[in-house]
């Protein structure tokens, strides 16, 4: 079992953990004055802003485009909750198998509720023809699997900081579905699907990945307001954000009404997808931030 960095020690105790086990690329950068004023400050919620939206429609992606979708984050936007439903009741399963199917059958529930779907593309894959959209969070989705199923007992340490208590044997069913799985469709495939569906939305964020925070946000009705974070402090620092207090009513949406253990389940397996998420894009001197 992997252990964590204990909160990092200066003249004033910043308010955080590193990334511990994760294996990624995307570390914290920049000057170290100015990312712990920039620490510091996401701790405090300054940087929130309010949202209407009850589900997560955007991703946790930290890049900016001319045409951002508001409303919460979740790693893949709507990914996390098909991610939720596959790896426990699987009510959207398609005949064939295919990620693509399922997602074709969960936005249809959604939009039937009036509910919020997006995703996002990034400005170096969307017009090529490769396999690849441009956001981790699709395109790596079987190596987040793979992490799942690797490490489930590093992510539930961090699933009882967030949440202060977390279904050990939830959590490992998570993973035993997490490993059967085999096939993916590719992240484009994923990313057309929303984009040819009439409502949905879709963002094609532009540059690369400066982000050095990764906030987990817990204060209801809110969520990170990107575009004042730039202003203040320019494209080299930027963050993540992960709106946990969004995942049970994400959950409820795809769940049978009223049916509690299913929305516990789906809520566990949401915040499974999202640490895992961290771990494979981000290395280990992430800083995360909880917002409470």
């Amino acid at each position: 079992m992997e252990t964590f960095m204990d909160t990092r020690e200066t003249e004033t105790t910043l308010p955080y953990i590193e990334l511990a086990g994760a294996e990624g690329a995307i570390e914290a950068q920049g000057d170290l004055e100015r990312l712990d004023e920039l620490t510091e400050r996401l701790a405090t919620g300054e940087f929130l802003m309010e949202t209407d939206k009850t589900i997560p429609c955007k991703c946790k992606d930290e890049r900016l485009c001319a045409h951002m979708i508001e409303g919460p984050n979740a790693a893949g936007g709507i990914l996390s909750l098909l991610v939720a439903d596959d790896l426990t009741t699987r009510r959207f399963a398609a005949k064939d198998g295919t990620t693509v199917g399922a997602l074709q059958k969960m936005i249809a529930h959604l939009q039937e509720q009036n509910l919020p779907v997006g995703v996002h593309g990034d400005e170096h894959h969307v017009n090529l023809d490769d396999p690849l959209s441009g956001c981790g969070a699709n395109d790596k989705l079987a190596a987040i699997y793979a992490m799942i199923a690797r490490k489930i007992d590093t992510i539930l340490e961090y699933v009882q900081i967030i949440r202060g208590d977390a279904d050990r044997d939830g959590a490992y069913a998570t993973a035993t579905r997490a490993q059967a799985r085999t096939r993916f469709s590719s992240g484009k495939e994923v990313f057309n699907t929303v984009k040819n569906t009439e409502d949905a939305q879709t963002e094609i964020l532009e540059g690369e990945h400066t982000g050095s925070v990764a906030v987990i946000n817990l204060r209801s009705g809110t969520t990170l307001d990107r575009e004042a974070i730039e202003a203040e402090f320019g494209p080299e620092y930027r963050a993540f954000c992960d709106d946990f207090w969004s995942f049970p009513a994400a959950a409820a949406a795809i769940s049978e009404r009223d049916n509690e253990t299913e929305i516990q389940q789906k809520t566990l397996a949401m915040d499974i997808y999202n640490i895992a998420t961290s771990l494979v894009l981000c290395g280990p001197g992430m800083r995360v931030v909880i917002v409470r």
